[in-house]
Parts: structure tokens; C-alpha cells; sequence
């Protein structure tokens, strides 16, 4: 998640965010409390994706998913697939037909 006021001002409490962070940065992991805390205080539904060992998130965040220690290169493959679950789960729920995505063809070109 950017830590730019634009993405902090589209959120709502229709719209949700998720957010990911890792603590090798201290100045971002910084910013990322400090956003989380913001959405939580104007009642945006957060999902916080953190490693196993961060104790700091799940003191303010409503929603966590725990993923595996992993090394910082890395990291963005264990983090993806609970995401591609979520996405898929909210398809699913919305009544969309998951095994054919709407726009496919603007950007697949079929041979």
C-alpha cells in the first residue's frame, strides 16, 4: 500500500483496504501502524496480512492473516496467495463466474 494521502482519502467505510507491510523498514513499518490506526479510527474495514513474529498490528488492527516468515525477496510470493483466496472467496460470494473474467478479451489476445 502507498503511503500517500490520495490512497488514505479514497478509502471509506464501503471500501475496505488491505494492507501489507514488512518490519525490515522501520520508517515504513512506521507509516504502516500509523495508516492502520487511521482507518481503524474512521471505522474502514482493514485486513492486516503480517508476518507470524509481529505482535505490534494485531494490537490495532481488527482483521489479521498470518503468513510464514520469509526472506524480505520473498516475502511478496507468500504474500500473494491468501490474497488470490480472498479474491477468489469475495468472487465467489458476489455470484461472478470465476472461470471467466469479465474484460478478458481487452487484454488476451486468442489465437
Amino acid at each position: 500500500m502507498a503511503h500517500g494521502a490520495g490512497e488514505r482519502a479514497l478509502a471509506d467505510r464501503c471500501t475496505g483496504t488491505q494492507d501489507r507491510h514488512d518490519s525490515d523498514s522501520v520508517l515504513r513499518y512506521g507509516k504502516t501502524l500509523a495508516s492502520i490506526r487511521e482507518f481503524v479510527d474512521r471505522e474502514i474495514p482493514v485486513l492486516a496480512i503480517v508476518s507470524e513474529t509481529d505482535s505490534q498490528v494485531e494490537k490495532i488492527a481488527p482483521c489479521i492473516l498470518r503468513v510464514p516468515e520469509a526472506p524480505m525477496l520473498l516475502q511478496p510470493i507468500v504474500e500473494v496467495v491468501p490474497l488470490q483466496f480472498l479474491a477468489y472467496h469475495i468472487a465467489v460470494l458476489c455470484g461472478r463466474n470465476i472461470d471467466r473474467p469479465r474484460h478478458l478479451s481487452k487484454s488476451v489476445v486468442i489465437e
